[in-house]
């Protein structure tokens, strides 16, 4: 009876867990979708050409292939990446590293 217990304890847990995590992805998307309608109000245009969510469990990983960058407010510019990658360890979730992988044109 009590190995039953520690199993279904074990077990919802893992599950809680599991949809947690889906549930913060999901707003972290949500999220950076929202801002890149804010800074499309600022003339400042960010895509992603592929986005994804990694890093179960312990882990938060936004992926980013070919990321691309205009803006027309003020001077005009441009930029473009083969990837970016925005990460946070679940038990430091505002220490955010970003990666660019180049060139960066």
């Amino acid at each position: 009876r009590k190995t039953v217990s520690i199993v279904v304890l074990l077990g919802t847990s893992a599950a809680a867990w599991t949809a947690a995590w889906f549930w913060v992805a999901g707003k972290a998307d949500q999220a950076i979708e929202h801002w890149i309608g804010e800074e499309k109000g600022r003339d400042r245009f960010w895509a992603c050409a592929n986005r994804s969510s990694e890093g179960y469990p312990f882990e938060l990983r936004i992926n980013c292939a070919k990321p691309t960058f205009s803006s027309q407010a003020g001077p005009v510019a441009s930029a473009s990446a083969v990837r970016l990658v925005a990460s946070a360890s679940i038990l430091a979730p505002f220490d955010i590293a970003f990666t660019v992988d180049g060139p960066l044109n």
